[in-house]
């Protein structure tokens, strides 16, 4: 490629914004978490040895696809407001410490014995919705 001799447009996106291929025969649910498996593809649905990336933007269906054959967009680099679990609830004292999935909408303290994909850290309680918590998604 050449350099650019005239004025030209170049395509960007938002920080924070990505676009993920769904894994096969699965679902991507606005607002829920996305996870990644080991192969790098997402779906709304938690698994063994996934990774957060952040939490689905846009929802889309790969139900009846092949891995790869739709994608859905996430955001992350931000603070969601995510359910806290009631078996093992995030406390005061666990301020800026890693949380983890329990589902696609709820974090816990606890690892479950490193089982558990590390979500974000904890940002603070919500006060108008007591049963939330704020989560850094980086």
């Amino acid at each position: 490629m050449t350099a650019m001799t005239t004025a030209g447009c170049t395509p960007s996106r938002e920080l924070g914004l990505v676009a993920v291929l769904l894994a096969a025969a699965s679902v991507a649910l606005e607002g829920a978490l996305c996870f990644v498996s080991a192969t790098g593809y997402g779906s709304s649905t938690i698994g063994a040895n996934q990774t957060v990336l952040g939490v689905w933007d846009t929802s889309a269906d790969n139900s009846a696809g092949a891995a790869g054959a739709t994608y859905a967009m996430v955001r992350r680099n931000r603070q969601f407001l995510m359910f806290n679990d009631t078996a093992t609830p995030v406390v005061q004292a666990d301020l800026g410490k890693d949380l983890y999935a329990v589902d696609n909408q709820t974090v816990s303290s606890d690892s479950n014995s490193s089982a558990r994909p590390k979500v974000g850290r904890f940002m603070g309680f919500d006060k108008e919705q007591p049963t939330m918590i704020w989560v850094e998604i980086a």
